[in-house]
């Protein structure tokens, strides 16, 4: 296990550096997120359109699922805006689910899916995003779980609200430099959850001596 950790955090560094040389230039990753100037609320737009799903829903799924933060992470593995479990997001075609305009695509497209399962009953719909359709199914409604009922009941209520996601850039700043430098900081971030991500994988796989990168 030293050995695995040891590759970790040798990997993170480079990773990092890396990073910092590729934010110098206009090419690379980071100029690619960095070009995420129409804001989240865009992205929610978009795949509301994109998957015929009510943009108020959308929004009031991310707001109860991450509070609208690209870069969380659960204590179950679920990962970014929308709380995409990496065998889900693997299904709906997301490569990085810290991209935030990635992460809402997928989510958009599977609550369509669900909406599609329970020709259009939110409530279902909604359960199934949180607890998985089989328990859908198998109790003919809203699981009796408090966790997913009161998941059904939070989003419902963001609905009814409006609540709105943010307007401005995914990677907020007060000056292109102020931004640069955020963006950087973010950028060590997903790294940094990344690699969490890659190592909880190997745990329960079992191959922890497998290279992350």
């Amino acid at each position: 296990m030293t050995n695995s950790v040891d590759l970790s955090i040798y990997t993170l560094k480079s990773s990092v550096d890396s990073t910092l040389v590729r934010s110098k230039s206009s090419s690379g990753a980071f100029s690619a997120l960095m070009a995420t100037t129409g804001g989240m609320d865009d992205i929610f737009t978009r795949a509301a359109e994109k998957y015929n799903v009510p943009v108020e829903l959308l929004t009031a799924i991310g707001k109860a699922e991450s509070d609208f933060d690209p870069n969380a992470v659960s204590r179950c593995g679920a990962v970014g805006v929308m709380q995409l479990m990496p065998g889900t997001a693997r299904e709906l075609g997301v490569t990085n689910s810290f991209d935030p305009e990635q992460n809402i695509m997928g989510g958009a497209k599977y609550i369509s899916q669900m909406l599609s399962r329970y020709d259009g009953d939110v409530r279902l719909a909604l359960a199934a995003y949180n607890a998985g359709y089989p328990n859908v199914d198998k109790y003919g409604g809203v699981p009796p779980f408090a966790e997913t009922q009161n998941y059904v009941q939070t989003v419902m209520r963001y609905m009814g609200r409006g609540v709105t996601a943010p307007g401005t850039s995914v990677f907020s700043g007060g000056t292109s430099g102020g931004a640069q430098a955020l963006g950087v900081t973010d950028m060590v971030a997903m790294l940094k959850q990344q690699i969490l991500m890659k190592m909880m994988e190997m745990e329960t796989s079992g191959d922890k001596d497998k290279k992350i990168f």
